[in-house]
């Protein structure tokens, strides 16, 4: 049974979505607050130094957990044990991890040499990536579960420490990017601890079957192709231009991909519980209801920071950023077409369908390496920042194309917002 018989029930599903949202977006609202600190303390150098050792780290983390994470929330939230689960999936992530690390460990001295950088202290930064499978394995579970008050009190925690912390190092005037980068990392990892629990947790009055190590890999290899993709065309343009250009335009680069993904905020955070939603038996119609939300804040938001881009950038990030505003700009279009096409990746892979996701973040792939070839050696920073945006529009046509066909609602219903839809989240005074 779906979710998209009763109007009450749709209403109080899409609050409870809302309120596990706003929780989930404090990671980005924390790296926002945190942002300026960084640009104004390091400048555009060290701001782009930290860049380039996090770029790399973002695909090696994407790389090395092989979308086993998508699996154990998935079958978590159907009923099987979290050890068990973990078990199955133990040897698989002990091999990626160690090849990954490897991979990273080559390509220190290529970022290193780029940035001025130490190659010791940037591979032992990345040994950060072993860390970062553990703590996906933890958040999988706690997902599959619907335990969001964990999630949640992790998301608040960790941009709180983070910003304390790199707030810390930065005033005692003596933090240079590397231990400022140490630093924030080291802080998400202690903050993440918090997703261990002490006794298992049933789920499901009637279990699915517990899967085998095929079942489990092959949802796996299906989410991972999207979640790489995914990776690749939100980040590959850090990591190209962290190997051609050098830190001081990166750091303002960075800065415009930090200032654009605000009007992101509520998307990122929206998709990991819109997918357990549908997951557990989220309707068609009701998850219509969500994209529309979430692509509208999305808008809203993106067209008041592409108003005030630059005023905006200078007053917050200071004047030595001026001349990111234009990328902003370019990239807030992108960010508000990924608002869309994530929420719908969501619907459609709890619809059971991961592998349509991970065909349409291919080809977004294709799109974004084909043109950082093109437009990157020529235009720089300003043809990363429409690649970006061009693939976002390319991903989302097509997974609202895939969603039209398997929901059988027109295409208005992704796009059209309707009153009832605020009331579902905000609920008119009548209501009460």
């Amino acid at each position: 049974m779906t979710i998209d018989a009763g109007r009450p029930v749709i209403s109080r599903g899409a609050r409870t979505i809302a309120i596990n949202t706003a929780a989930m977006a404090a990671g980005p609202l924390g790296a926002a607050a945190l942002a300026p600190v960084l640009a104004r303390v390091l400048g555009p150098e060290g701001r782009g130094q930290m860049a380039a050792v996090l770029a790399p780290l973002t695909f090696a983390d994407a790389i090395a957990t092989i979308g086993v994470p998508a699996a154990i929330a998935f079958y978590r939230a159907r009923g099987t044990g979290s050890t068990r689960l973990v078990q199955l999936a133990l040897p698989l992530l002990a091999l990626s991890g160690a090849l990954s690390y490897a991979a990273l460990f080559w390509f220190a001295p290529v970022v290193s040499d780029q940035h001025g950088l130490d190659v010791t202290v940037v591979r032992v930064l990345w040994t950060a990536v072993i860390a970062g499978i553990f703590l996906a394995v933890l958040r999988a579970c706690r997902q599959g579960e619907s335990a969001w008050g964990r999630l949640n009190l992790e998301a608040v925690l960790g941009p709180v420490l983070r910003l304390v912390a790199c707030s810390g190092v930065l005033l005692t005037g003596s933090g240079s990017a590397q231990l400022v980068t140490a630093v924030y990392l080291a802080s998400g990892t202690v903050v993440g601890l918090v997703l261990l629990r002490r006794r298992p947790v049933a789920v499901s009055a009637v279990p699915a079957p517990d899967p085998t190590r095929r079942e489990l890999v092959g949802y796996g290899a299906r989410s991972w192709a999207t979640g790489l993709s995914s990776v690749v065309n939100a980040r590959i343009d850090q990591l190209f231009l962290a190997v051609v250009l050098p830190a001081g335009a990166l750091g303002l680069y960075a800065v415009s991909v930090t200032v654009a993904e605000l009007p992101g905020i509520l998307y990122r955070a929206a998709a990991p519980v819109l997918f357990t939603r549908v997951a557990g038996g989220y309707g068609w119609a009701a998850s219509a209801r969500v994209v529309r939300l979430v692509t509208w804040s999305s808008l809203t938001m993106g067209a008041a920071v592409a108003l005030v881009a630059r005023p905006l950038v200078e007053l917050v990030f200071g004047e030595s950023f001026g001349d990111a505003a234009v990328t902003v700009q370019i990239l807030v279009v992108g960010g508000v077409l990924a608002a869309g096409s994530t929420s719908l990746a969501s619907v459609l892979a709890g619809q059971g369908r991961p592998g349509v996701v991970s065909l349409t973040e291919a080809g977004g792939v294709l799109v974004t390496l084909v043109g950082m070839v093109l437009a990157v050696p020529t235009w720089g920073a300003v043809g990363a920042a429409v690649t970006v945006s061009g693939t976002q529009a390319v991903v989302w046509s097509v997974r609202a194309v895939a969603f039209v066909r398997f929901s059988g609602l027109g295409a208005g219903s992704l796009v059209v917002l309707r009153r009832a839809d605020v009331a579902a989240v905000v609920p008119s005074w009548r209501a009460r």
